[in-house]
């Protein structure tokens, strides 16, 4: 398992920065050792990794890859103040990309929190999650979206 990586733009500065942590500081260690699968040891989102006001970060890639080729890449892009992001998840087996999803979480004027999550299929991106949660993490709101499950399926 390799070094994570976590590149990232401040608001104020048009530079990246890295920050570099081992996987025995970020992973628990399983019966095989660390690898791409092992289970973060916090809960801790990356911004909580660099020793800055979440709020000033603007751009951040979270890059973790193991030997063989296999890599998980997250681009985050946050506004408003850091309420506000797009998660766009890469997934590589043995340098292959073989899965992306995107997801945005959004703070609307009520303190509720859109969600829309978005997979990417043979060059499309589906929807594959669009609710409202409140701000006990309650959904309030699922959208149906049973018409995209026949495309998931048969694409």
């Amino acid at each position: 398992m390799k070094d994570i990586i976590i590149d990232y733009k401040l608001r104020t500065d048009n530079s990246w920065k890295s920050v570099v942590i081992s996987p025995e500081d970020y992973l628990d260690k399983d019966d095989s050792g660390f690898s791409i699968d092992s289970i973060e040891k916090f809960f801790l989102e990356p911004r909580d990794y660099i020793s800055v006001e979440k709020s000033e970060i603007v751009f951040l890639n979270f890059d973790k890859s193991d030997d063989l080729g296999n890599r998980r890449l997250t681009k985050f892009t946050y506004w408003k103040d850091g309420r506000n992001q797009i998660q766009d998840h890469y997934e590589y087996l043995n340098e292959k990309l073989t899965y992306r999803t995107i997801i945005q979480s959004v703070e609307l004027t009520n303190g509720e929190i859109l969600i829309l999550r978005l997979e990417e299929i043979n060059g499309q991106l589906v929807p594959i999650t669009h609710s409202i949660m409140d701000s006990e993490e309650q959904f309030t709101q699922t959208n149906d979206l049973s018409v995209f499950r026949d495309f998931r399926v048969n694409f």
